[in-house]
């Protein structure tokens, strides 16, 4: 069971242009996964994940890694911020 969840594609409407392999590799990324672990998990090679990753990256228009990381942990942020809402 993932710990974070991807934002919903009201919050971040390019997320409504990924595959549904791409949120899958998405959500895997956000919740720590390696791409070999993403590989081995949906059976795929390691390069279709970089690949899907990449993709992933250009559709939601981040000019690379850092800025793509840096999305994910404002992601981990808020999904922490509404499990503690639901929490209290």
């Amino acid at each position: 069971m993932p710990r974070f969840n991807l934002p919903s594609p009201n919050d971040v409407p390019a997320l409504a242009q990924l595959t549904s392999q791409e949120r899958k590799i998405l959500l895997m990324t956000l919740n720590d996964y390696s791409c070999k672990e993403i590989a081995d998990s949906l059976n795929i090679a390691f390069e279709t994940v970089k690949r899907h990753r990449k993709n992933i990256i250009r559709k939601l228009e981040v000019s690379g890694k850092t800025e793509f990381r840096r999305l994910l942990y404002l992601w981990t942020v808020k999904s922490l911020a509404s499990i503690q809402r639901d929490v209290q």
